[in-house]
């Protein structure tokens, strides 16, 4: 009031000359700005800092600061309602062992084979360049006549027929040698079990001698 008052009676006896009025006022507004600060800025101190609510941040806050920082905000120990915990669930996968393959193994059986070597090289007579004769061991009377006419038909040039003086169990194609293959021909049209074998006879009377054996039907 002093400084109104003051500023009062210099504008009742100042001069012409305005600028320290003006001086004046301006301090005078400045001093009440300052003042005006001075008490908002205590009042509000007193109002947050002092007379404030609850210091614990609540669960927006923690939040905000995990948002805004990327790392989790320290869990409060408070029972609070409006604290929330976070935890952290860290799951492992379970590992199992490999399925195991077993390989079934195999046996291979080779099967044997034989390889017949022939005696003789060249291609095997036909019937027609072959002379043959037909013996009977068996004592039945005709039975070598007969089979001297079932070879003719084939076309073997026939000798003739006799008897056998030792009797013989299995009918037996003799031949001279390198006929073989010839015998084991001429013995597979005759009946019954049969078997080849080489003339031991130094002249035979034919290249294939036939012995009619027990076995012949």
């Amino acid at each position: 009031m002093a400084l109104l008052k003051s500023v009062v009676m210099a504008g009742k006896h100042a001069s012409n000359d305005n600028s320290q009025f003006y001086r004046d006022l301006m301090t005078f507004g400045l001093r009440w700005l300052l003042g005006g600060i001075i008490i908002f800025g205590g009042a509000w101190f007193l109002t947050t800092q002092v007379f404030g609510g609850d210091d614990e941040p609540s669960a927006t806050s923690l939040f905000e600061v995990v948002a805004s920082t990327g790392t989790p905000a320290p869990a409060s120990t408070s029972t609070s309602s409006s604290s929330t915990a976070l935890t952290t669930v860290v799951v492992t996968p379970a590992t199992s062992a490999p399925p195991t393959t077993s390989v079934p193994t195999t046996t291979t059986t080779v099967a044997a084979t034989t390889t017949v070597v022939p005696t003789t090289i060249g291609p095997e007579l036909p019937p027609t360049e072959l002379t043959a004769r037909v013996l009977n061991s068996t004592g039945r009377p005709g039975l070598a006549a007969v089979v001297t006419e079932q070879l003719a038909a084939l076309g073997y040039v026939m000798r003739q027929q006799d008897n056998y003086g030792t009797p013989l169990s299995t009918t037996t194609v003799f031949y001279v040698p390198g006929l073989d293959r010839e015998a084991a021909t001429l013995a597979g049209h005759l009946a019954g079990d049969t078997t080849i074998a080489p003339n031991p006879a130094p002249e035979p009377s034919a290249e294939l001698l036939v012995v009619l054996g027990s076995s012949y039907p």
